[in-house]
């Protein structure tokens, strides 16, 4: 039984107050003790309580996508379950309505739920310098200018690429960054990492689907301006003039609730609107 939960919210989304009380009743009647991240507790007025330390066995996300990701890599590598509430427009990820919000999670407090393993990365800057993405790592300029990166695989030149920028995702960013950029649609279970070009020089420059267990080498061979590198699209670390840098599969999972009745493609064609 779960007896202890993290609530985190974005306090810019409309109804989240209301929504956040209502859940916090919810959990209480339940005799669940509540947990409150920075943005759940500035709506409450609750201390907010460190994640990792809290011994949670259910984080709870009450935004949109952005909120799921962000607490998605502040308890990375966690194997506790997640659960989104979708105050947003989208909601790949959270993926309960407002309406729904009470039967879905006395569900989950009863263990009545399905999990679904998503893959995340590890982009390594330097010694000491990991970072962590649910959807997608970003190398892109900031000043509009092109840059150019030398891409390798397991060892092996791939291609530089002179565009806007790259995109190394996983299968659950596929909808996200990746998809605008012309990138495919690939189903979360597919074990693999997508690299996408944004806005490349060459008609030839295609994305790519690489194995999941693949080690990626980027160089950043010429800079114009600032280069960043951006995790799920939220935060951004300036790159050095040639540097280094090595994108492959993280150790552990996201473990995200998923309601029985939804499948990958019922959600496809609700949040694209296919016929």
């Amino acid at each position: 039984m779960i007896k202890k939960v993290f609530i985190e919210a974005n306090p810019g989304k409309k109804q989240v107050k209301e929504t956040l009380a209502a859940l916090s009743k919810l959990l209480k009647k339940k005799g669940v003790e509540a947990f409150f991240g920075p943005g759940a507790g500035l709506i409450s007025g609750k201390k907010p309580s460190n994640p990792l330390k809290c011994e949670a066995q259910l984080f709870i996300a009450l935004g949109g996508d952005g909120t799921f990701l962000k607490l998605a890599r502040s308890i990375f590598p966690s194997s506790a379950p997640m659960l989104g509430i979708n105050l947003g427009s989208l909601g790949f990820l959270s993926e309960i309505k407002l309406p729904e919000m009470k039967k879905a999670v006395e569900k989950v407090l009863d263990g009545d739920y399905h999990i679904d393993e998503r893959m995340a990365l590890e982009a390594c800057l330097g010694p000491g310098k990991r970072l962590t993405a649910l959807n997608e790592f970003v190398i892109a300029g900031t000043t509009g200018r092109v840059i150019s990166l030398s891409v390798s695989v397991d060892g092996e030149f791939v291609n530089t690429y002179s565009a806007d920028g790259i995109i190394i995702s996983t299968p659950t960013g596929s909808t996200a960054y990746s998809l605008s950029a012309g990138g495919p649609i690939v189903a979360p279970n597919v074990k693999g990492i997508i690299i996408t070009p944004i806005c490349p020089h060459s008609l030839t420059n295609r994305p790519l689907l690489v194995p999941e267990e693949s080690l990626i080498e980027l160089k950043l061979e010429l800079r114009g301006g600032t280069t960043v590198i951006a995790t799920d699209g939220q935060e951004r670390y300036e790159l050095k003039k040639n540097a280094l840098l090595t994108i492959k599969k993280a150790k552990g999972a996201v473990n995200m609730i998923i309601p029985s009745r939804n499948s990958y493609f019922r959600i496809l064609r609700e949040k694209l609107r296919w016929g």
